[in-house]
């Protein structure tokens, strides 16, 4: 796979090493902790992978069990760094799992304003002054899901792209394949050639003797 360097997955990679120089810890005693690879890990730290969500996890529990502190704010910090660097990786996939998370956050917070407008309604029919706040949650609701919708058509775009993608990936692997059977089909005739002359070689010998 080629690498989804960018200035955002660098910022995000150098934050990820620093945070690893204060624990004092090596690179292999983090690819156990958060059982990844030794290849993965290196990436991530060097900006040429997008480390996901479950690694960023993983990552503040082994800081903080190291005795390294990692606060809320920091933590946010991170994340926000990971989304950036999602959103800027030429690595399709990539692109879709940031799509992915914020349709479902979208979605999360279309449900809980929801809720709150249920509970508006409800606190409307003993209360008259709740209609003001009642019109605000509805129109916040009816802005959050047209953003919804935006997100979700950008969500199919990014996934066409992605399945474009890995099917010119199959396209080029299936090309190579053909040209190595080429390759060895050529060698296999051309030293198939240069072998029979000194076969009739041989044979006129024997004939002679």
């Amino acid at each position: 796979m080629p690498d989804e360097v960018s200035a955002h997955a660098r910022r995000y990679g150098a934050e990820l090493t620093r945070f690893l120089a204060e624990t004092g810890q090596t690179q292999a005693s983090l690819v156990k902790a958060v059982y990844s690879s030794q290849a993965a890990v290196s990436r991530y730290l060097a900006g040429r992978r997008v480390a996901p969500q479950t690694f960023l996890d993983a990552f503040a529990g082994f800081v903080r069990d190291c005795g390294v502190t990692l606060s809320k704010e920091q933590f946010a910090h991170l994340t926000e760094l990971r989304k950036q660097a999602q959103r800027a990786s030429n690595g399709a996939a990539t692109r879709v799992l940031y799509w992915q998370e914020l349709t479902d956050q979208l979605k999360a917070e279309v449900d809980r304003l929801s809720g709150e407008l249920g509970q508006a309604r409800d606190e409307l029919a003993a209360r008259e002054p709740v209609a003001q706040s009642l019109t605000a949650v509805r129109q916040e609701a009816a802005g959050l899901a047209a953003r919804l919708t935006t997100v979700e058509a950008e969500l199919s775009e990014a996934r066409t792209r992605a399945e474009a993608a890995e099917a010119d990936r199959d396209r080029l692997a299936d090309q190579a394949a053909g040209q190595q059977d080429q390759l060895e089909r050529a060698a296999a005739y051309s030293w198939g050639a240069g072998a029979r002359p000194g076969r009739r070689a041989g044979t006129r010998q024997g004939s002679a003797g």
